[in-house]
């Protein structure tokens, strides 16, 4: 079989992904594989090891948390699944990959961190933050909002840059997101509303840089634009609400809602107030 170059099998794999994926699910993968192509890009595909694949997660990642470590390598053993079921390989030098696991995503904030992240925030991050607070949206899909897509309290988003793209992805407003969704769409009449200081639309890594900024100014470990989603989801559930409508309310299916939150159920305070 011909020898395939990292280089060239990681180009040929994120013109499938721009084809056949979200700009998200496009990014996540340009970001950890235009990583691994610059210092293994001439490398013959095949020779990619386990132990290889390990040592550059240590030297590159070795100081971040584990969910960045194990998308990192995720990304890497998905390159050579595709590339043998494309037939480029007979079979992934990475079979065995024992990766790490990810840390977990229930990070919770609460109301005194949500407070000292809005004081620590310059305006653009707090709306960004505030917004996130009142509707439990994602941040890529924060990030993509453009005034057109704004409606009677809420914004829809069209079907090709919603979660798997086969439905159109609705966010719902409450007052206060509401009003700062006219106000950035009066100020950006085109594009995405949200922007950072400088007037450039929010790009994922400036979006999590402005976050580290934030909580290491606030003084709140763990806090990330993904943390004030699963909060808000957490918080409807605490507050009573059936699985199925905040499910509708965060573009996610009751499954997932049920599986992923599972530790609503352990709240004893909650239990114990229900029943009296």
């Amino acid at each position: 079989m011909k020898t395939v170059l990292v280089g060239r099998m990681i180009d040929l794999f994120m013109s499938h992904v721009a084809d056949s994926s979200s700009p998200a699910t496009r990014d996540w993968y340009g970001r950890w594989l235009g990583e691994f192509r610059r210092e293994h890009g001439t490398r013959s595909l095949a020779n990619i090891t386990p132990a290889l694949l390990h040592r550059w997660i240590a030297k590159r990642y070795g100081e971040a948390t584990a969910s960045t470590q194990h998308a990192a390598g995720r990304s890497v053993v998905r390159l050579c699944n595709w590339a043998v079921a494309e037939g480029r390989l007979a079979v992934s030098p990475l079979k065995g990959f024992r990766n790490c696991a990810p840390s977990s995503r229930e990070i919770l904030l609460s109301g005194a961190d949500y407070a000292a992240l809005i004081k620590a925030s310059p305006q653009e991050l707090r709306d960004v933050i505030k917004f996130l607070w009142h509707t439990g949206a994602r941040p890529q899909e924060l990030r993509a909002i453009e005034a057109d897509w704004i409606g009677d309290r809420k914004i829809t988003l069209p079907r090709a840059i919603s979660k798997g793209g086969k439905t159109r992805r609705v966010i719902y407003l409450d007052p206060m997101a509401a009003a700062i969704a006219a106000r950035l769409a009066e100020k950006h009449n085109t594009g995405p509303i949200f922007r950072n200081r400088a007037g450039r639309a929010w790009t994922r890594f400036a979006l999590a840089a402005a976050f580290q900024a934030a909580r290491d100014k606030a003084g709140v470990p763990g806090a990330c634009a993904y943390a004030i989603r699963h909060t808000w989801i957490t918080r409807m559930l605490e507050r009573g609400v059936g699985a199925a409508t905040v499910a509708a309310l965060a573009g996610n299916s009751p499954a997932i809602v049920l599986r992923v939150y599972s530790h609503v159920a352990d709240n004893e305070d909650r239990l114990r107030a229900i029943v009296g």
